[in-house]
């Protein structure tokens, strides 16, 4: 199986834990991206598009659930202004 047209955002404040998802996934094919922190991650998703984030819950700064709400909030905000407009 060919996974290297996929792409997952690894967010996680442990540099073991990220590191070897980083391996394990990388071997398999995938293609992986990382933040270190739940700011950085949020910045990523909304940056990039990913097909798979997978993000730690106890992060300092913000925490994972933080960074759902708030990616969830942005991209709400961006379906509503589409629908606003009139095309």
């Amino acid at each position: 199986m060919k996974n290297n047209k996929i792409s997952i955002l690894i967010v996680d404040d442990h540099p073991a834990v990220r590191n070897t998802m980083i391996d394990v996934l990388q071997e398999e094919g995938f293609k992986t991206d990382h933040a270190d922190n739940g700011e950085v991650g949020l910045e990523r998703c909304l940056k990039n598009s990913y097909d798979f984030v997978l993000i730690d819950v106890q992060m300092p700064k913000m925490n994972g659930v933080e960074v759902l709400s708030n990616l969830k909030k942005q991209k709400e905000r961006e379906l509503k202004f589409l629908q606003d407009q009139h095309f």
